[in-house]
């Protein structure tokens, strides 16, 4: 069977459309930190190991550019912090937001992302926060700041057919009209070019598309909607 190029959405489709809910974090742990690791993990003097949430670096070398400003923002210092998991990963890990030090209401979070060092990464962890981390990533996105200087990292066009083949297999955005839209048993396909066969299609399982309908946003009501999507690119 022959299908079109999915890019397939874990979390989320956002409309284009203006509106922020603001992002207050609730914080209230201290510790030091210790050394920012090569995964980006902060290795705290509490033996805690946190993973800074809604965050996703899609290179090597831009990991390596976060990992340098992380140790010059937080290296040695005393910082607050909230842990959004309820419970550690396979590695030990905590994912939490962070403040800088110094600046309230700041998170290492939005930092990062308002440089250009990371995008926004879609969890429900970052629920609370994913309008206003949305918002910044847009200002970091249109200013080519950091990784968005790199044309591959910013949205693919659904009908750029050249760019499939280095995007396969990497959580890419896209953006488009929604023109078309099928269902399979198990999922819902949104065309967002007029050939259904070579451009993309968003690729949403019926556990994801409950939580739109959850959200208030019936996926038929998309039709004929711009939207940003992220997921995973598959040709």
């Amino acid at each position: 069977m022959i299908h079109p190029p999915l890019v397939v959405i874990a979390l989320s489709v956002i409309l284009l459309s203006p509106g922020a809910l603001a992002c207050e974090p609730r914080l209230g742990e201290w510790a030091r930190v210790e050394a920012v690791e090569t995964t980006l993990e902060l290795r705290m003097s509490s033996g805690a190991h946190l993973q800074i949430a809604g965050i996703e670096i899609p290179t090597p070398q831009g990991r390596d550019a976060a990992r340098a400003s992380l140790s010059t923002w937080l290296g040695g210092q005393s910082v607050r912090f909230e842990t959004v998991s309820k419970s550690e990963d396979r590695w030990g890990r905590r994912m939490a937001f962070i403040l800088l030090p110094g600046i309230e209401k700041i998170s290492v979070t939005e930092a990062l992302i308002e440089s250009g060092l990371a995008r926004v990464q879609m969890d429900s962890a970052i629920q609370d926060c994913r309008d206003r981390l949305l918002a910044v990533e847009d200002d970091a996105r249109h200013a080519q700041r950091g990784l968005w200087a790199v044309s591959e990292n910013r949205p693919i066009d659904p009908t750029d057919h050249a760019a499939f083949a280095k995007a396969s297999g990497t959580i890419l955005l896209t953006e488009g009209r929604v023109l078309g839209m099928s269902h399979s048993r198990s999922r819902t396909y949104l065309n967002l070019g007029g050939d259904r066969y070579r451009d993309i299609a968003l690729s949403v399982s019926s556990n994801v598309a409950k939580k739109f309908d959850q959200a208030g946003v019936s996926l038929a009501s998309l039709l004929g909607k711009n939207i940003r999507a992220r997921g995973l690119f598959d040709t």
